[in-house]
């Protein structure tokens, strides 16, 4: 934009700084319009903002599938498509300012995407189709030279066979491509008869980047042969990956390129460490080579003339070159100090901004227009002057979770981030049960845990601890324990830390009880997955024991990664999805452990599961008595406080559960 211009989106209330009102007064002067904000016609929601190289032009994405072009001269705001639902927040402009592309969704989830394009010389025209939506097509980016637009693009179909089971898929099925814009245009990687590059043709188009330079510089105008566009499509040369936000510099493409890594980061090789974080990619297009400009970057962003990169890594902003690595003791690499920014805040201002920002998240995105039958501004009415009263940021929590509340809806959370003291640590645990007795804190028992889960460990089982039930916890840290002076108390904030215990062996270790000791243990913060690993572990030997053997057990704590890290092929299992927390319905299970089902379960026998289906039958009688209902059929029943699309199984009342080793119903 223009040095010194500004634009927001025009809005219906003081705080509302990006929707626009149903309805907008008629402006006077068009240009002063120009000047204060973007007029809307439509209620919208501005999802990018992205302002031609010249200035002049200003291309807006909303929420709702709209684009916008504006004229900065004269404020005249043009709508260029319109898809009705989905956001369109990947807007790149060409370098002589004339066409704008875009990347829109097809599905309602974004899972498969198509560019378009639109010129400022025919606004009025349709936009010209790059692809087609077939795939996941996105980070639209013109090269400087106006030839080709770049973009990435899931559509790479190598597989790769899974792990535990025998299954593929394509865990990283994203490339970049170019399409040449013109049909004279020839691939950058195919046969030339110029192989050594040549002068700029004297047919090619060339714009001036504006009057107001001092000395301009020519930029070569972009022609567009929308025939066949589709069908110039060019791979780039590189292996297929996880890459993100493509940008494209003078010779080269940048790119984002994320390691392959699991979603619950248990696969880490420590707990402690940070996810790993994507590095910034230059790909040079006339070397074909690939060389890596930043190690580790949270997002980055090209300066206008896209010499240099200005990238966020841990919350810092540092600028490098965009042509090459820039060492540390380079000086070419540029530190922002952030410290010098000083920021004043109201906190009723800004949780009034965020009482009335999440209000309209809802308005705006609710999954049914009315609002599940609730008058939502009457809400907002009745829980607003409720902001002025509040004295904490907790308050502010409790606050939004009633004004949630009003839909009745689920998945609709209020998660705030954790507060604690700086260097701070977590309540230690020892993954034990402990009782005060005449002789002390004794260990009445240590949980079992699961090795394939690092979170499933109890620091008492260690090697080197040898700690067993019956024993008592005499001191921590050389701290004496007693009725007052409880375990909890000290191991307040040493979760993580190495703590020292002292032991006193009890009649399980036979020949060495009385023996005192001393032992080091790193608390863990959480006993939770170690707790939930030794119930499962119960109800898998109460199954193992209640059907000598013949059926097993498998519980299914969410529909999410979680869930399915509990459900790795193996022996036949029961499966159970009751009291599950979160996520999808249980198709996605149903191959997978019908799968084991046929590889491992006995001949004649069916296991018996809570998945979502048809209903699972016992063709034969349960051997040992495990079952005494022979051929019958498990009735399927829908738990009212659960998410309509999960299911449980039960059987009828006075008949044994299989999988619970149990009579009655749930």
């Amino acid at each position: 934009m223009p040095a010194g211009a500004t634009a927001h989106i025009a809005s219906d209330d003081d705080q509302q700084a990006d929707v626009a009102p149903q309805a907008v007064a008629p402006v006077a002067d068009a240009k002063a319009a120009a000047e204060t904000g973007i007029i809307v016609p439509t209620p919208s929601r501005a999802s990018s903002l992205e302002a031609s190289p010249d200035g002049r032009w200003l291309a807006l994405g909303t929420s709702f599938g709209d684009v916008y072009v504006m004229d900065t001269r004269d404020g005249g705001l043009t709508q260029v498509a319109s898809i009705g639902e989905g956001s369109i927040s990947e807007l790149a402009w060409s370098a002589d300012s004339r066409w704008l592309a875009w990347s829109e969704p097809v599905t309602s989830f974004g899972s498969r995407s198509r560019l378009r394009l639109a010129t400022v010389d025919r606004l009025d025209a349709d936009p010209v189709e790059v692809t087609d939506g077939r795939f996941r097509d996105a980070s639209p980016a013109f090269t400087p030279d106006g030839k080709f637009l770049a973009f990435l693009s899931n559509r790479s179909f190598d597989p790769v066979y899974d792990g535990h089971s025998f299954d593929l898929s394509f865990p990283s099925p994203i490339k970049p491509y170019l399409v040449a814009l013109a049909a004279e245009t020839p691939s950058p990687f195919g046969p030339s008869v110029d192989p050594a590059g040549g002068e700029l043709d004297a047919g090619t188009d060339v714009v001036s980047t504006g009057a107001g330079d001092a000395e301009e510089s020519a930029v070569p105008g972009v022609t567009v042969d929308a025939e066949g566009l589709a069908h110039r499509v060019i791979g780039v040369p590189v292996p297929q990956g996880n890459y993100s936000s493509l940008k494209a510099v003078d010779g080269a493409l940048l790119w984002l390129d994320s390691v392959l890594a699991g979603v619950t980061g248990d696969g880490k090789a420590s707990q402690e460490d940070k996810d790993a974080r994507p590095s910034l990619v230059r790909y040079d297009i006339a070397g074909r080579k690939q060389a890596t400009l930043v190690d580790a970057v949270d997002s980055y962003r090209l300066s206008g003339d896209r010499s240099k990169v200005v990238f966020v890594a841990d919350k810092k902003v540092t600028v490098v070159p965009s042509d090459a690595k820039a060492d540390e003791d380079s000086g070419k690499a540029v530190k922002v100090d952030l410290g010098r920014i000083r920021v004043l805040m109201d906190p009723l201002s800004v949780w009034g901004q965020a009482f009335d920002e999440a209000w309209r998240l809802q308005r705006d995105f609710f999954w049914t227009e009315d609002m599940a039958g609730q008058d939502w501004e009457s809400i907002h009415a009745r829980y607003r002057p409720l902001v002025e009263r509040l004295g904490s940021h907790d308050d502010l929590v409790d606050l939004l979770w009633e004004l949630h509340g009003e839909l009745g809806t689920s998945h609709a959370y209020v998660r705030p981030a954790a507060v604690t003291e700086r260097g701070s640590r977590g309540q230690g645990r020892l993954g034990a049960d402990l009782a005060h007795s005449a002789r002390g804190w004794e260990i009445t028992r240590i949980l079992a845990g699961e090795s394939s889960d690092p979170l499933a460990t109890s620091p008492l089982t260690r090697p080197g601890v040898g700690a067993k039930a019956g024993d008592i916890l005499l001191a921590i840290d050389g701290v004496p324990l007693s009725g007052a002076v409880t375990p909890a108390m000290q191991l307040v904030g040493a979760a993580g830390r190495a703590v020292e215990l002292t032991l006193l062996n009890g009649p399980g270790h036979a020949g060495a009880e009385g023996t005192q000791r001393r032992v080091a243990v790193v608390p863990v913060k959480d006993e939770e997955r170690l707790r939930y690993q030794e119930w499962v572990a119960g109800n898998r030997r109460t199954v193992r024991e209640a059907s000598n053997g013949t059926f097993g057990y498998l519980h299914i704590p969410d529909m999410m990664a979680n869930g399915w890290a509990q459900a790795p092929p193996g022996p036949g299992h029961g499966n159970s999805v009751r009291r599950p927390d979160r996520g999808r319905a249980a198709q996605p299970w149903r191959p997978h452990i019908a799968a084991c089902r046929r590889t491992h379960w006995p001949q004649g026998h069916r296991m018996e599961h809570a998945a979502r289906g048809k209903a699972a039958h016992v063709p034969a009688p349960c051997p040992a008595g495990a079952c005494d209902h022979p051929g019958r059929r498990v009735r399927r029943i829908r738990r009212r406080h659960h998410h309509p699309g999960v299911e449980a199984a039960r059987h009828r009342p006075g008949h044994r559960h299989a999988h619970l080793g149990r009579r009655g119903g749930h």
